[in-house]
């Protein structure tokens, strides 16, 4: 597994993949991402997300494939519809290749917990609609704070867990894929939107 940092000196004071600031990691910024500072932190921003391939930012050169991933999103800004679909890429390829567990901040039927992937810029969400894909649970109530998220990743199974809760909110099957590894990131779609990430943290199987 491989990590480019943005200061190399790092590696000298802080453990591989034990970060919490997302100013330790060197980031492939979409357009429509930037790192600011805010009450003293790094945050990665991300706002007007409509694109295909505008929708990821991640980690250059990391090669990560199970594990535990940890970070805090907060849905900053929403649309005229009232729709935001933020969250996390991981067995990314590139801009058009990855995975993406994501909140569905809606007031309908839809709101919860999404899983789908992108092959060619593609989601096709129509093939994602089952229970394998989608979960519904209130997530629309936390809009404008920040929230905790865990994942659980093998090669076979994804686990959800909110909040720091010890039971997961969302459990399915990996979808199957001949990219078994890749980088992670952020995720954020749906136009007029603010998304904001913070404290990541990536903790390797092995």
């Amino acid at each position: 597994m491989k990590l480019t940092l943005k200061f190399s000196i790092a590696l000298i004071f802080i453990p591989m993949f034990s970060f919490a600031s997302i100013d330790d990691y060197s980031w492939s910024l979409n357009k429509n991402s930037y790192l600011v500072e805010e009450q003293g932190e790094t945050i990665l921003m991300m706002a007007d997300v409509t694109q295909y391939e505008s929708k990821v930012s991640f980690i250059k050169e990391l090669d990560f494939d199970e594990g535990v991933i940890e970070f805090e999103l907060m849905s900053s800004e929403i649309n005229s519809k009232m729709h935001n679909y933020p969250g996390l890429v991981f067995n990314v390829k590139d801009k058009l290749h990855w995975e993406v567990l994501y909140l569905r901040y809606r007031m309908d039927s839809m709101e919860g917990i999404q899983y789908l992937n992108s092959s060619n810029g593609k989601t096709n969400f129509q093939n994602f609609k089952g229970d394998d894909y989608f979960q519904y649970t209130p997530v629309m109530q936390h809009h404008g704070k920040w929230r905790k998220i865990k994942i659980v990743l093998t090669n076979d199974i994804l686990e959800v867990y909110l909040d720091g809760n010890t039971t997961a909110e969302f459990i399915t099957k990996r979808i199957k894929s001949d990219i078994t590894s890749g980088s992670i990131g952020f995720y954020a779609y749906k136009s007029s939107n603010v998304t904001k990430y913070r404290n990541l943290v990536i903790t390797p199987k092995n």
